[in-house]
């Protein structure tokens, strides 16, 4: 993605250096399967980088380079829900809220924040069914947003009465569950207000640049595997790189890539900006759709193997498309700015 600031750079290089040192996708091609197997020891060492605080911190694009790193090595850490949404979140909650740790939160049908129904009984516990709880089968604390008073409410999924059910995820690195509450703990970080809602609109918005950045950077690691497998496969004696339908599939996937690109760089610049959100996410789904395809062609049979890297980029690839709104959405937030400017 190259963020073009030195500073992100260079946070970016430390992430990937960590990222290769703690073999994060052989981690994850051995514990997908397991849902509750996440990367604890990488978690903990991002934490102590300082990934949690960066949302709080207003640095936007190191957040876009923590986006990069994750979304080039499906690694299997809570990066969506603890280092962007949930610090987002907080910045609601009077004297602030420590975020350090490992959060989940529910998301709605569009892969949105979603709002939950519950009850709290006489003895102040909570009551409830919450589906798309992302993270739920490997965080310890779940962060709900109270349908009724848009008040901000905090369970740990250890407590007594907590019973957390794994569902099956295309992608294991964004892991789904279902999560029961019955006669549960929890306490109330917020109430509902103007800064509540205001925080939500932020948390939104963060997510969905991140989502995008991310995307991004999963696109340019599938065009950088197709282009370095293409320059090394031999068939009838000549690289297929050499052989022209290759070298259009390459450049096309490289033109989308870059176009997404400049589409990142300008939501850098403001986040807050929600028709350059939705132009990120249309270029950014766009050249995902593309590389995702095209690098698995370029691939062949081998592409497919659970031992081969370029499957958990595509799961990616399909799970993220169906986060943080749909394309139908996003065009209407771009032509909705275009009328509007008319």
């Amino acid at each position: 993605m190259r963020i073009p600031l030195d500073e992100e750079q260079e946070f970016l290089g430390a992430l990937a250096e960590l990222f290769d040192a703690r073999g994060a996708v052989a981690h994850t091609r051995t514990n997908a399967e397991l849902p509750r197997m996440w990367n604890t020891e990488l978690w903990a060492e991002m934490t102590a980088m300082g990934v949690a605080d960066l949302a709080s911190d207003g640095e936007i694009g190191a957040l876009m380079a923590l986006a990069e790193a994750t979304g080039a090595q499906p690694a299997l850490v809570p990066a969506l829900t603890s280092a962007v949404i949930v610090p987002t979140l907080m910045a609601a909650v009077d004297g602030g809220e420590q975020t350090d740790g490992d959060w989940a939160v529910a998301l709605d049908e569009a892969g949105g924040l979603a709002t939950a129904d519950f009850t709290v009984t006489p003895d102040g516990l909570l009551e409830a069914d919450i589906s798309r709880v992302l993270y739920g089968a490997w965080a310890h604390k779940l962060l709900l947003i109270d349908a009724a008073t848009r008040g901000l409410w905090e369970v740990r999924l250890d407590e007594p009465g907590v019973t957390v059910a794994p569902r099956q995820s295309l992608d294991p690195t964004m892991p789904i569950a279902d999560v029961e509450l019955r006669g549960v703990r929890a306490r109330q970080l917020a109430a509902g207000s103007e800064q509540v809602e205001a925080a939500i609109v932020s948390a939104t918005r963060l997510a969905t640049a991140w989502v995008g950045a991310a995307e991004v950077a999963t696109a340019q690691r599938l065009l950088d595997m197709a282009v370095a497998y293409a320059r090394t496969r031999v068939q009838f004696g000549m690289a297929i790189a050499e052989r022209q339908a290759i070298k259009h599939k390459c450049a096309d996937m490289l033109m989308v890539v870059e176009s997404a690109r400049s589409a990142l760089w300008s939501v850098l610049s403001n986040v807050n900006d929600d028709a350059a959100l939705a132009l990120l996410r249309v270029a950014s789904g766009r050249a995902l759709d593309l590389t995702a395809q095209q690098s698995l062609q370029i691939h062949g049979g081998i592409g497919f193997t659970w031992e081969h890297d370029l499957h958990f980029l595509f799961r990616r690839a399909t799970v993220s498309r169906h986060l943080f709104g749909s394309d139908e959405s996003h065009y209407a937030t771009i032509m909705n700015a275009a009328l509007e400017k008319a």
